[in-house]
């Protein structure tokens, strides 16, 4: 399935065709409730229950990769303190949000205490993933990930061989990556889990031309694979070197009626890709969920989203996301 500037590929096992009814079905359905919430965005700034928690564990990262901010990034590492992890996922529960993640711009895998929030997001019933860059999982924690219910773990990949990939992902190993995703799809297979593995890549001039051998490779050890094209990160990366996003017309950012995002810290911020956190809108430590999710800032960023005035809202005046493709390239 294709989108202008992003687009999804679904399946692993079928790539050149969507011959399994079932996927096509969900991702019909996924595109719908997209269309849905693009509505929503164009008719209020009143947003009705997020669909996602996104919980920022960490922001610390073992890779430094060329198409990410990462790196660069001015805010202090930090990680989450349990205790607000678990009250944020019963209070997403609690507000009727149907999914959590914990990664938003780090590794999520450096976390401790990853085993006691799956557990409890899935004691309650939500759909709960992770994408990682896959370096540090091993036997015990893909186990773990089997034995909780974790519902799907995405390995960001990026490179096709092993020239593609660590020159795009420096710090990281090829070889050794491809080992741990078929470590994640063996462990799954031996014990029976629901899990589903995703193999994502995001196209640059270093890789635009082995999508094609991406699929061959990554494919047959996944259930999808995912291609998206590369996006600026809030006017915080260059783009010259990809296509630029200029030949689409402005729409507002579904981000900002689609999740909540919780920094390590408490800070509640519009955006899963603002690295240092500047559209920070509440403190978690203060508010609730609900509270945060419908304030006067939130609602005001809304307004200026669908009247197409972004200029005095940062990271937003910069960013190229709201000229792609309503394909979700976070999920």
């Amino acid at each position: 399935m294709e989108g202008k500037g992003i687009f999804m590929i679904m399946d692993g096992k079928e790539l050149n065709s969507m011959s399994n009814n079932n996927q096509q079905q969900k991702l019909e359905n996924r595109l719908r409730d997209q269309l849905d919430q693009k509505k929503t965005a164009i008719q209020s700034n009143i947003a009705k229950v997020p669909r996602l928690l996104m919980l920022e564990v960490n922001n610390a990262c073992n890779l430094k990769c060329v198409m990410c901010y990462n790196p660069d990034m001015i805010r202090s590492k930090g990680t989450m303190p349990l205790e607000m992890g678990l009250r944020a996922i019963n209070e997403a529960a609690d507000m009727g949000i149907k999914e959590v993640t914990f990664y938003t711009v780090g590794e999520p895998l450096i976390y401790r205490d990853l085993e006691t929030l799956i557990k409890e997001a899935k004691r309650l019933n939500l759909y709960c993933y992770l994408t990682s860059n896959g370096l540090l999982l091993n036997q015990e924690t893909s186990e773990m990930f089997c034995e909780q219910g974790l519902d799907s773990f995405k390995f960001s990949i990026d490179g096709a061989n092993k020239d593609e990939y660590e020159a795009i992902r420096v710090n990281g190993n090829f070889d050794k990556l491809v080992e741990k995703v078929k470590l994640l799809k063996d462990t799954r297979d031996r014990m029976g889990s629901n899990l589903k593995i995703i193999c994502a890549t995001v196209l640059t001039e270093l890789n635009k031309n082995s999508t094609e051998d991406f699929k061959k490779l990554f494919g047959p050890l996944s259930d999808e694979i995912f291609v998206s094209e590369m996006t600026n990160q809030g006017g915080k990366m260059d783009l010259n070197s990809i296509k630029e996003f200029g030949d689409q017309e402005f729409s507002p950012c579904r981000i900002l009626w689609d999740r909540i995002v919780i920094c390590y810290d408490g800070k509640i911020t519009a955006c899963c890709i603002d690295f240092d956190a500047e559209l920070t809108y509440d403190d978690y430590n203060k508010t609730s969920l609900s509270e945060a999710w419908n304030n006067q800032v939130i609602m005001k960023w809304r307004e200026l989203h669908m009247k197409k005035d972004v200029n005095d809202i940062p990271l937003c005046k910069d960013c190229t996301l709201p000229y792609t493709s309503d394909i979700d390239i976070f999920d």
